[in-house]
């Protein structure tokens, strides 16, 4: 399997893991209360045991919000781990076609050696934004492309850990750091798993897209770092993995062929 297939798989697991649990109490909940008439008969008898059932069907009337907000986020980091499994891949892919760093374009050797300079500005932290990263590793990268000497080993970890929530327009950026100058364009909008999702011309598929991602990314941050709670909705998570599904799979079919 490609590293691009990989990261999908990802995504796919982890959007799956979301589901499942979602699933997983909305039938336990409704379990309870199906077999509820006849179980109230059978504990007559047994008082600590129609305790804990009483408990238990009482518990479909805690509110969800927490487990709620919880999955949603999950769904949101399962995407950004596909965007730096992803950047990661194509950054592979580019550089396996070049025997010394020189050989490779411009604009990418810049990138790349101005967001490894911003990764090493870390060093004496032992850490970049508190997420442990081989510096020495990254040292002998960087080493390798200055003395033009031997074939690259890059690091695609340099364009994503700096990264922040993956918005729109950081994806954008990043892809164009990788050569890939118009990344969200026609062919992007008509893919059929973007089609499939927004329903319209490709250029309505792409700024539903924008919005869609960014009001994703607003609310995951609402969540995580306001202080007022925002409230999260069964269908939102749904939407959410939905989304994330047909994203991933645009990118995974379009973005290889344009490195």
């Amino acid at each position: 399997m490609s590293a691009v297939g990989r990261a999908h798989d990802t995504l796919m697991a982890g959007l799956g893991e979301v589901r499942s649990t979602l699933a997983s109490r909305s039938a336990q909940v409704e379990g309870i209360a199906a077999v509820a008439p006849l179980i109230f008969d059978v504990l007559a008898n047994y008082p600590a045991e129609r305790a804990k059932f009483d408990a238990a069907l009482q518990s479909r009337r805690a509110t969800m919000d927490t487990f709620y907000r919880g999955l949603f986020v999950a769904s949101v980091s399962s995407f950004e781990g596909f965007v730096k499994l992803l950047i990661s891949a194509l950054v592979q892919m580019k550089s396996a076609r070049a025997n010394k760093f020189s050989e490779l374009p411009d604009h990418f050797r810049q990138q790349y050696v101005v967001r490894a300079s911003q990764v090493m500005a870390n060093f004496g932290s032992g850490s970049v934004k508190g997420i442990p990263y081989n510096f020495n590793a990254l040292q002998r990268s960087v080493a390798i492309c200055f003395s033009d000497s031997a074939k690259p080993t890059l690091d695609g970890d340099v364009f994503t850990i700096l990264m922040g929530n993956p918005t729109w327009d950081r994806l954008s950026s990043l892809l164009n750091a990788l050569g890939i100058s118009d990344p969200f364009d026609q062919s992007f909008g008509s893919h059929p798993s973007i089609k499939g999702w927004g329903k319209t011309t490709w250029k309505r598929n792409l700024s539903d897209a924008e919005s869609k991602l960014d009001g994703i990314i607003d609310r995951r941050n609402l969540i995580v770092h306001a202080a007022q709670p925002v409230t999260i909705v069964e269908q939102d998570i749904v939407d959410a993995c939905d989304f994330f599904e047909a994203l991933a799979a645009g990118l995974v079919a379009e973005m290889p062929n344009r490195i």
